[in-house]
């Protein structure tokens, strides 16, 4: 495209804005205005203006297998926070692109991907690349559809078929997109409130930026932002995919690019390829001390696993066919199960030759086996390799010349069909054999460290979301004039080939598509978006209200199942035994008697009251017992907790305190243990600090009254983070072990140096298990007993493992610290060197078994 013609848009854009542009029959609406996601603040104002306060930017990549998501903070002043991954419910950082239907219920993420194989038909997979393309190109598409194409021509765009709330529906896939996108919002601002960023989720001032896929039209970028406006979206920001992947380059990279700037070659040129699921793109990108720029860029729908999948799936549906009988696996639950197990052989056959899978239920009464080699897999997927070959000479065929392979200052690749390796060997080839590096791959140590285990996350995909957080939040960035934005437009522009590529760079530069190419990248109309909007609306309330009426079930079965345990407890004796078996009993039947779909919350709630008041009244002396043990419990425990103030304004002495005190007074006795415990620590002294963690513990396990489920999780973080810093400490310890037979009983909790531990030594300095290192590795285990997923508390119980020499156990917690964090440095040189360790001690044996045996 030319300079002066860009120049030329640009420019009557921004004049006729005001009065050309909503006028327009093409514009649905006029010119960018940064606008709030729901729940936001309305005091924006247009170009120039400022924001009242701070919001979040949530970046979003919708892949064709996977959804991941990152969130960076926008201050008042433009200022941006570092941008972090966010987590779905089941605390993963990839959410399934997966819509499924079943009855009444409409699930997404996870839970649509748990359907069973006997609602395969309802689920909407792998949708995405088919976003905004008419069906006859669905239908017709070198990889089918994983979702049933409806035939209904009622809307001019792609619908898939379903049952839902018992009719067959056709939904178009903007409807299907807006409702995934809902549970990403959803899940960002759950976790702002879970880091306490925000007060709740409505207060979280979300804004979006989608990554816009190599491979996606004008029209599908259109239809991109019309599912965003049916979930309620009227603004959101479009990042090419390759511009996200250069910015994230340069983030990964960013020392390495700061001495190439300061230096006196001045230029890097890189290339990135990407293997997905469906699409594959190339990008070769130039960083200069200015700027960074998008030499060439392609993309190309239809090679990646999803085909590599399909080739299998016909392969050996063939094969069974031929065996068993034309027609055997053409239910849609048979051809789920199959694509399953060719999934998992295309995995399994990445790191070895030959491999079989195992198919249950295929086919009435009967189980089937698969097996390939690596050799036949290449042979099949021959013309797969073929195209992205020339995926990546066209890549590098720019308009003015071609640009060597061997040239090139470093080839990434990413991915998760990279992991092919025969897919690989073909763009390494392409390149002219230059290594193949994967450092924004998120899964990067993995030949290193699980060589015999195929990890099942879409590699690259959090490094995408991530290079794209930066450049999306520079669009709500009050600082940064819109005239250094135009440029950036205009940079983008020229990069853009075809309408294919970039134009979309800037916030709301879309718009700027009508007066290029107007009929290309026409969306739907507003009539039919407004009845999408009101069908999505319409889907989400009777979600709320299937999610209100299981918690009002919940709620009273839990309140029969409390009353029955009541009636075995220690105060059943006052009990009326029979009439409370028969009131639970009449809410029994009442439950078996009401159709599931006669249920409504306002009677689930209305029953749960009558069976409270009716087991109060039966019960009233049981009740009276109970509120006048609970009082006097109060009045105890607030006697005990003015003693115990009055003791510390006192003196402070040590903790011999087995008084029966309230929850919170415990907690803040503890917390301030813990603090005191810190500063120490902090000035090195380290045995008056573990004095202190010591009684911080303490004061957490004197805890004695009945906790609320609240109060039980603020009282695991609360013992993790003492139990975790206390290991910390006993491995500091150590490294003046020399002084340890001197104040072995500062923590030990002896009053001499005899070591406590079964064998009863003679000296805690020459005894392994009551060592500093096996305290912090109990430590460790304690802590990691209250947070499982702490990975903090991991890497020091392998530390403290090396230490002991016991580097298997080492190993095994590295492996699990690398899978969580492949790309943390400390975890990465944790397992080179117990990988040289283990090599050395091998070697070692194998030397004496020679001496042995020689």
């Amino acid at each position: 495209m030319h300079p002066f013609r860009i120049g030329l848009v640009l420019i009557l854009f921004r004049v006729c804005s005001a009065s050309f542009l909503p006028a327009s029959p093409i514009l649905k609406r006029p010119a960018p205005h940064l606008r709030p996601l729901r729940g936001g603040s309305d005091k924006m104002e247009s170009e120039g203006g400022e924001q009242a306060r701070s919001s979040w930017v949530l970046t979003v990549d919708f892949g064709s297998q996977k959804t991941m998501a990152s969130l960076v903070k926008v201050g008042e002043e433009g200022s941006t926070s570092p941008p972090f991954l966010v987590h779905n419910d089941l605390s993963r950082f990839e959410t399934p692109t997966e819509v499924s239907f079943r009855g009444k219920t409409c699930e997404t993420g996870e839970l649509a991907a748990m359907q069973p194989a006997t609602n395969a038909h309802n689920v909407v997979k792998e949708f995405v690349p088919y976003v905004g393309l008419p069906p006859r190109e669905v239908r017709e598409a070198a990889i089918a559809p994983g979702f049933r194409v409806s035939d209904d021509d009622v809307l001019p765009v792609t619908c898939a078929a379903v049952e839902f709330d018992g009719s067959d529906s056709s939904f178009p896939l903007e409807l299907v997109l807006a409702r995934h996108l809902e549970g990403v919002v959803g899940c960002a601002k759950h976790q702002l409130v879970e880091m306490r960023k925000v007060p709740s989720k409505d207060a979280a001032d979300i804004r979006l930026a989608v990554i816009l896929p190599g491979c996606f039209t004008p029209r599908q970028a259109r239809a991109l932002e019309d599912a965003c406006r049916i979930a309620g979206v009227e603004d959101a920001y479009l990042v090419p995919a390759h511009q996200a992947m250069a910015q994230g380059y340069e983030q990964r990279h960013k020392p390495e690019i700061e001495q190439m700037r300061n230096s006196s070659v001045k230029e890097q040129t890189i290339a990135i390829v990407d293997v997905g699921h469906m699409i594959s793109s190339c990008a070769i990108v130039r960083f200069t001390p200015g700027e960074s720029k998008i030499v060439s860029a392609k993309s190309i729908f239809g090679v990646g696993g999803a085909a590599v999948d399909s080739i299998l799936v016909s392969h050996f549906k063939e094969d069974i066919e031929r065996k068993y009988g034309s027609g055997c696996c053409e239910s849609p639950r048979s051809l789920f199960r199959l694509r399953a197990a060719c999934e998992k052989l295309k995995k399994m056959l990445s790191t070895i030759d030959e491999s079989e899978v195992g198919v249950d239920g295929l086919l009435p009464e009967r189980d089937v086996t698969i097996k390939l080699t690596r050799h036949r897999l290449n042979e099949m997927i021959a013309p797969l390799c073929h195209q992205l070959q020339e995926l990546v000479k066209s890549t590098l065929q720019t308009e003015d010349s071609f640009i060597e392979g061997s040239s090139l200052d470093g080839v990434e690749i990413i991915g998760g069909a990279s992991r092919i390796p025969c897919l690989a060997a073909v763009v390494q080839s392409a390149f002219d054999g230059k290594e193949l590096r994967k450092t924004l791959d998120s899964n990067s140590a993995r030949e290193q460290v699980v060589m015999r285990r195929v990890r099942e996350i879409e590699v690259g995909g959090w490094q995408l979301c991530i290079g794209a957080a930066n450049p999306a939040a520079q669009f709500f960035d009050p600082a940064v004039s819109q005239e250094k934005k135009d440029c950036n437009l205009q940079n983008a522009l020229k990069s853009f080939d075809e309408l294919h590529y970039a134009g979309l760079f800037l916030a709301r530069s879309i718009d700027l598509l009508y007066l290029l190419h107007p009929t290309a990248v026409k969306g739907l109309e507003e009539s039919h978006l407004k009845g999408l909007r009101e069908k999505h609306m319409e889907i989400s309330e009777m979600q709320a209200q299937l999610r209100r009426l299981e918690v009002a079930m919940n709620n009273l079965e839990s309140k029969m199942s409390e009353t029955r345990e009541a009636l075995r407890g220690k105060h059943a004796h006052l009990m009326k035994r029979d009439e409370t078996e028969s009131a639970l009993k009449e809410v029994e039947e009442w439950l078996e008697q009401v159709p599931q779909e006669g249920y409504s919350v306002e009677m689930l709630e209305k029953k749960k009251e009558e069976l409270e008041l009716k087991v109060r009244e039966l019960n009233s002396k049981m009740f009276e017992q109970l509120e006048k043990q609970a009082d006097e419990m109060s009045r105890s425990m607030e006697r005990s907790a003015q003693e115990r103030r009055q003791e510390e304004a006192n003196q402070d002495k040590d903790d011999h305190d087995f008084r029966k005190l309230r929850f919170d007074e415990r907690v803040r006795m503890a917390e301030n243990n813990k603090k005191e415990a810190n500063e120490l620590f902090r000035d090195g002294n380290v045995m008056h600090a573990i004095d202190r963690y010591n009684k911080a513990i303490g004061h957490c396990m004197k805890i004695v009254e009945t906790l609320r489920p609240e109060q039980e999780k603020q009282l695991n973080e609360l013992k993790g983070v003492i139990v975790l810093n206390l290991a910390q400490a006993f491995f500091k310890l150590n490294k003046a072990r020399t002084s340890l037979s001197t104040s072995s009983s500062n923590f030990t909790n002896t009053t001499t140096t005899t070591c406590s531990c079964t064998y009863s030594c003679s000296s805690v300095s020459s005894c392994t298990s009551c060592s500093p290192f096996q305290k912090c590795i109990d430590n460790c285990n304690d802590c990691l007993r209250y947070s499982p997923s702490l990975s903090k508390a991991k890497f020091r119980r392998a530390l403290a493992y090396e230490q002991m020499n016991l580097l298997d156990e080492a190993e095994k917690d590295a492996k699990v610290l690398l899978e969580e964090e492949p790309e943390n440095p400390n975890y990465t040189a944790l397992s080179k060197r117990l990988g040289l360790k283990l090599q050395k001690r091998l070697d070692k044996e194998k030397n004496i078994c020679k001496k042995m045996f020689g």
